[in-house]
Parts: C-alpha cells; sequence; structure tokens
C-alpha cells in the first residue's frame, strides 16, 4: 500500500529534491495505525524523511525523524546497515555545520 509513495520517496532523494522526498516519506507516517501498525517501511520512511529533510536544509526536523527511526529500531540487530548508516549520519548531524569559504579567485597571469 505504501511502496509507491516509498519508491517516489527514494527516487527525489537520488534526485537531490529533499522537499518532494520528505512529502512522500511523511505520507507514509502519517497513515501509521490500524492494520499497518507495524508494517516494516514505517521505520524506513522516518529514515528516508530525516535524509531528505537533512537534504532539505531543515536539520531539526532531520533529527527528529533520525530519533524516530532510532526509537523503531532501538532493539534491532545493531549490525543491521541502515542503522549503522543512520547512527553516522546522526553523528554528522551533530557536528556544526560550517558556513563556506569565499572563493578567492586566481590570479590571471
Amino acid at each position: 500500500m505504501f511502496w509507491p509513495a516509498y519508491i517516489r520517496g527514494q527516487a527525489y532523494l537520488q534526485m537531490k529534491n529533499g522537499a518532494d522526498a520528505a512529502a512522500q516519506f511523511q505520507s507514509i507516517l502519517d497513515h501509521r495505525g490500524g492494520e499497518n501498525a507495524d508494517a516494516p517501511l514505517y521505520p524506513l520512511a522516518a529514515l528516508g524523511l530525516a535524509r531528505s529533510e537533512r537534504l532539505a536544509g531543515r536539520d531539526d526536523r532531520a533529527r527528529q525523524a533520525y530519533e524516530e527511526f532510532l526509537a523503531f529500531w532501538n532493539d534491532a540487530d545493531p549490525s543491521l546497515q541502515p542503522l549503522i548508516d543512520a547512527r553516522r549520519e546522526v553523528a554528522v548531524l551533530q557536528t556544526p555545520r560550517q558556513a563556506p569559504s569565499a572563493v578567492v579567485p586566481r590570479d590571471e597571469r
């Protein structure tokens, strides 16, 4: 049921379109509950949302989504690659971004 939105979200991530990717992943998370409450796609949608929010430059939202993903997978096998990747990405997110340095034009001699 949620696979089309998940695949679209992944495609938007590949195209570096964080805002549209976030909308796709959020649509999955917004429909959590009922008979699909334990669907395995929810944690992966939270991870996709975190990555897309980061890509869109919304670090606070990215942190929240990473926390949600890590809460989903709190008892998961620590050797699972998505969990390893998410922890690494969170560590990078905790490091303050540096302002880009000014580009100094090269001497044209």
